[in-house]
């Protein structure tokens, strides 16, 4: 899974669990402007590649077409994984201070910023 933003996580989420929700609505739920929110489906149907697409259907609101169950099914997997990790810079300090006061192996920076999902530099 490519890397996608909890912003377009969540506006996944949103369509997934309310079929038919119009932009406006969208926008409003996720404090954004309608704009916006096209262009986080655009990022979100880029990152889902094969196994769904956002759609939007006009007087019917954004639908979830799921095209392959089983890569959708890794995806979803791969998300919630995702979804439980830092992003703000006070989480990550904490997270980091976790995982290098309970392990008892040794760790390198490029195996936490792996882990995070974040460039070396920004450990």
């Amino acid at each position: 899974m490519q890397h996608i933003s909890e912003k377009t996580l969540r506006l996944v989420g949103y369509v997934e669990q309310e079929p038919g929700i119009l932009p406006a609505e969208l926008a409003q739920k996720m404090q954004l402007s309608v704009r916006a929110v096209r262009n986080e489906v655009n990022a979100a149907n880029d990152a889902l590649a094969d196994a769904a697409q956002i759609v939007l259907k006009r007087g019917q609101g954004y639908h979830l077409e799921i095209a392959d169950g089983t890569a959708w099914k890794s995806w979803q997997d791969a998300a919630s994984r995702r979804s439980g990790l830092p992003t703000t810079p006070e989480e990550r300090q904490a997270f980091l201070l976790n995982v290098l006061l309970e392990r008892s192996d040794f760790v390198t920076l490029d195996d936490l910023a792996q882990e995070l999902y974040v460039s070396r530099a920004t450990i």
